[in-house]
């Protein structure tokens, strides 16, 4: 029911306009209470201010000025960035183990 709009009305059995200017019966104010509460936006109640995550997009609570990501993403691109660290390790450790046999050689 949006005003304006005609609705039969199940008490006085006739069709009616809601209209503000008019008084309405208690099943058309109900019915009218009901579908303003459905049509309006829904109230945030959580007021912390949020950002989009650079990887998925999904909103998420700011907890830090630098923050970029959501918590779910933050925590794959951490393990991400530790085995790419793994790897270099494993890698100059390979070689500086070669290098010191030759010197010794």
């Amino acid at each position: 029911m949006v005003w304006g709009q005609a609705v039969i009305c199940p008490l006085l059995q006739s069709e009616i306009g809601c209209d503000p200017a008019r008084p309405l019966c208690s099943w058309c104010t109900q019915t009218a209470a009901k579908v303003e509460a459905a049509i309006q936006p829904a109230v945030i109640v959580n007021s912390k201010p949020q950002r989009a995550c650079v990887d998925c997009g999904a909103p998420y609570v700011i907890t830090s000025n630098r923050q970029q990501r959501c918590p779910s993403c933050r925590k794959k691109r951490e393990q991400a960035l530790n085995a790419e660290y793994q790897q270099s390790f494993r890698r100059r450790k390979q070689l500086g183990e070669k290098s010191r046999k030759e010197l010794e050689a």
